[in-house]
């Protein structure tokens, strides 16, 4: 199967280019994999060679692997999952803003707008635990996180961690008349 995969059976290197191969900085790239892929198996490959490699049977095996990384996660007993079983439940809260074309303002006004016209936040509540999305929402780019973050009896016995984007005293207040805890960064 690895050779239908990866034509010279590098399929490991493959897979930890793609899980651990990226460079510094915000922004990732099939060059910088292809690189990373390069320096890890000492092979120089051409960018065309390397893109081939992407085949459904590839697909297919990297969606196996994530499925069994996630089910060995909820098997194991790491010291921070021992810390929060005091919690029924662990999410962790964030947001960020993604540009877009300039053309689109009307839909997706920017928060700045001397940088940049148009603007979509990502927001997104992720179970600590399973470490899956559970809400996930993609609103124009001038909206403030603490208005994305929508407080309900979910929240009963669980503990919320976000950061100072969600600062607000009447947040914390839901928040405590749910039942629920929070982590705040100051």
């Amino acid at each position: 199967m690895a050779t239908s995969i990866d034509p010279n059976g590098n399929i490991v290197a493959l897979v930890f280019a793609l899980v651990l191969g990226f460079e510094r900085g915000a922004r990732r790239s099939l060059a910088s994999f292809r690189r990373a892929y390069c320096s890890s198996t000492g092979v120089a490959l051409a960018p065309s060679a390397f893109h081939g490699r992407f085949t459904p049977e590839f697909s297919e095996l990297m969606k196996q692997l994530t499925t069994h990384a996630f089910e060995h996660m909820k098997e194991g007993t790491s010291r921070l999952q021992r810390t929060l079983a005091a919690f029924a439940k662990v999410f962790i809260a964030d947001g960020s803003l993604v540009r877009l074309h300039p053309n689109l303002p009307q839909d997706y006004p920017s928060v700045w707008t001397n940088q940049t016209k148009a603007g979509a936040k990502l927001h997104v509540t992720i179970d600590g635990a399973s470490r899956t999305p559970e809400i996930l929402r993609i609103v124009p780019g001038s909206k403030h996180d603490v208005t994305l973050l929508d407080v309900g009896p979910w929240c009963k016995n669980a503990l919320l961690i976000f950061d100072l984007a969600y600062y607000q005293a009447k947040l914390f207040r839901q928040i405590l008349d749910h039942g629920g805890t929070f982590l705040c960064r100051v």
